[in-house]
């Protein structure tokens, strides 16, 4: 089943459930499909390892610095009044463990820092045969399955946003895609949207985005007079992304679903435009 998953903060609550589930005997192989540049992606993990000590935004070459500092210097390093609680916290991410090297055989990242280049990768993935032919479609482990890997996309709304494809008609095409691909390689998939980690409270990272409003359109496409009605509609993201997800409930959630036994029903209308 594809899902949408809302219950990570920052990226680094994902790869630290990432982790945790690959320290089984038999890890699922994970495609994380990274919707950034890897200098970006970097940079909101070290954010997270390392907040910054005065306010304002941290450059990636401060947070690197913090960081091969603390490996230098240990756990009785200078800084200790500084981030010791930190550094306490986040310790698994610091040490070259067992699991940590584990995961990372299992768990393969894919950067595409553009919508066309996200388009691109779906559109050419494919499973790969007994032969070895076609393309890549989970990390290289003998021991992986179909049914044991999955596709995450990471932030693939934020790239979205602010560009002329957050729209019914551009999300529905990215969405297809994805969900095209996770089928023929028989993957399930989910979406994560996590926020800025160097400013959380910008509003255009973070589950957040799957409450906004899109227009039907992109505003650069011209229609008639006829269509202007159409044309001025807007659907809320969530309900554009309902076509082929389902969202992922947390137990409290799950025990209210099953004892109430009430499922949201779409409005028609909606329904029509999907």
């Amino acid at each position: 089943m594809n899902t949408v998953a809302i219950k990570y903060t920052y990226v680094l609550d994902l790869l630290k459930d990432l982790i945790r589930n690959h320290s089984s005997v038999s890890p699922q192989a994970v495609n994380l499909v990274i919707c950034s540049t890897r200098d970006d992606f970097l940079g909101q993990v070290l954010s997270s390892l390392h907040p910054p000590l005065q306010p304002g935004i941290a450059t990636n070459a401060t947070l690197e610095a913090r960081h091969h500092d603390e490996i230098e210097h240990g756990a009785e390093g200078p800084d200790e009044d500084d981030y010791g609680s930190s550094r306490s916290s986040h310790q698994l991410f610091l040490s070259p463990v067992l699991s940590l090297l584990s995961a990372s055989q299992s768990v393969k990242l894919i950067f595409c820092p553009t919508i066309p280049t996200l388009r691109a990768y779906f559109s050419s993935l494919y499973e790969v045969d007994g032969n070895g032919d076609g393309d890549m479609a989970a990390p290289e482990d003998s021991s992986s399955t179909s049914k044991s890997s999955q596709i995450i996309v990471l932030n693939m709304l934020a790239q979205h946003h602010g560009s002329s494809e957050f729209t019914l008609q551009g999300l529905s095409q990215t969405l297809a895609t994805i969900v095209s691909a996770g089928a023929r390689t028989s993957q399930a998939v989910r979406l994560v949207e996590c926020k800025d980690a160097n400013d959380p409270s910008n509003d255009q990272f973070g589950s957040n985005l799957w409450d906004m409003e899109v227009p039907l359109l992109s505003l650069s496409i011209k229609i008639g007079e006829g269509g202007a009605r159409w044309g001025r509609r807007t659907v809320q993201v969530k309900k554009i992304a309902s076509r082929w997800f389902r969202r992922e409930m947390t137990m409290d959630q799950r025990h209210v679903s099953r004892t109430s036994g009430r499922q949201e029903i779409p409005d028609s209308e909606d329904e029509m435009l999907l």
